[in-house]
């Protein structure tokens, strides 16, 4: 009989008591953010609480007036009066070979005044580098094959005809 107490009341006074909390004080925290972008939440110091006293957070209601979802146009910004051009300062690098040499050549203007540049004079020959020179294409006439005798069944070994 002293046995059956001593076990009853062990087990009772393991059911009663409660698991110990490690590393206490110990921070919890809950971030959300609502339909509208609204953001809610908070921290509680879970060492401190059971867990039915751990808080809920409920989402805020979005507010009455909704955030407009058009934006405004973009305003152009305003043009000279001068034929509506706006003055802007465009360069050009332009080359040109002769003989062997290349030539650089261009400049820079107002894109209200467009300008042409013409490549300076070249007074030697063009030169034809080797290897440059059109190749003919040589085309072969095709063989007349002989009819292909493969086994029976492996008709696939044979090439198409006109191959």
């Amino acid at each position: 009989m002293r046995a059956t107490y001593f076990l009853s009341l062990s087990f009772a006074s393991l059911v009663l008591s409660s698991a110990v909390k490690r590393d206490c004080p110990q921070s919890k925290c809950y971030t959300a953010t609502n339909d509208c972008g609204t953001p809610y939440g908070g921290c509680w110091d879970e060492c401190s609480m059971t867990a039915s006293e751990v808080p809920t957070f409920t989402a805020p209601l979005c507010s009455e007036t909704p955030a407009p979802e058009i934006t405004p146009a973009p305003t152009e910004p305003p043009m000279s009066t001068e034929g509506g051009c706006s003055p802007l300062t465009l360069c050009i690098d332009m080359m040109t070979t002769c003989g062997n040499q290349t030539l650089l050549y261009g400049g820079c203007y107002d894109t209200c005044t467009p300008t042409t540049y013409t490549p300076p004079p070249c007074t030697l020959p063009p030169v034809t580098r080797p290897g440059t020179a059109p190749t003919p294409m040589v085309t072969k006439k095709p063989k007349n094959r002989k009819p292909c005798k493969a086994e029976k069944g492996k008709n696939w070994m044979c090439a198409p005809p006109g191959w």
